[in-house]
């Protein structure tokens, strides 16, 4: 509830009262004006006669008005708001748009860089798309492809236990990531935690069936392909 209302409630109340207090004045005076002056003495006569009458009654019509006139405020504004209250609500909203300018900006500047670092990597220039991945990632840091390639990448220039880390950050930020767990069971298998290697295609094979051929072709996946556990997982004859 706003201050304006509150205050025009106290006063609708305080107005109510003087009425009541007014007109309860009102008839005890013209009681006693009837008691003292002649019954055969016509109202105007008797109201110019008792100065009490006549400011009692003045007083009740003055509360009335003033009675109406606050209740048609407290109609009229139900819930307006401060002026105080409006600049706030207008600031913040001029702050948020400019929060989500500001964070389209890095999220465009962010996809630049990772642009940048897949033509890097696929031009062999590893190490430069490291720099360009981390760039990327310090611009958005909830982007689980650029945590899947920049994890393959570091596999690729052999610090496979990095590119576990890595990867694994990308598959906790997006728990469906298919390439992120094919990736995942590679640097696992570098690393020689087979069983992992193992959980992690099941984990792929749970969310994309068809990947088992994909696995079958690759040639990365040849010598983990020998293990029992990972036939058993691919659906053929340990």
């Amino acid at each position: 509830m706003s201050a304006d209302r509150l205050l025009n409630i106290v006063a609708f109340v305080v107005t109510i009262s003087a009425l009541l207090l007014s007109t309860r004045m009102l008839l005890l005076e013209w009681k006693r004006v009837r008691r003292e002056v002649p019954a055969r003495w016509s109202l105007d006569f008797k109201m110019v006669g008792s100065p009490t009458l006549r400011r009692t009654a003045l007083f009740a019509m003055v509360s009335l008005l003033a009675s109406l006139a606050t209740a048609s405020l407290i109609v009229s504004n139900p819930q307006r708001p401060s002026q105080a209250a409006l600049d706030s609500l207008r600031a913040q909203r001029a702050a948020d748009s400019i929060k989500s300018q500001v964070q389209a900006i890095r999220r465009r500047m962010a996809n630049d860089s990772l642009n940048l670092a897949i033509n890097l990597a696929r031009s062999g220039h590893l190490r430069a798309a490291l720099v360009k991945y981390d760039a990327s990632l310090a611009l958005d840091s909830t982007n689980s492809v650029t945590y899947n390639l920049k994890g393959y990448t570091l596999l690729k220039l052999g610090r496979a236990k990095e590119a576990v880390e890595v990867m694994k950050r990308g598959t906790e930020i997006d728990s469906n990531s298919t390439w992120g767990y094919y990736n995942l069971a590679l640097a696992y298998w570098a690393v020689g935690d087979t069983v992992a290697a193992v959980n992690s295609i099941v984990r792929l094979l749970k969310l994309a069936p068809d990947f088992r051929e994909t696995i079958r072709a690759d040639p990365q996946f040849r010598k983990l392909s020998a293990l029992p556990a990972f036939k058993r997982v691919l659906g053929e004859s340990p």
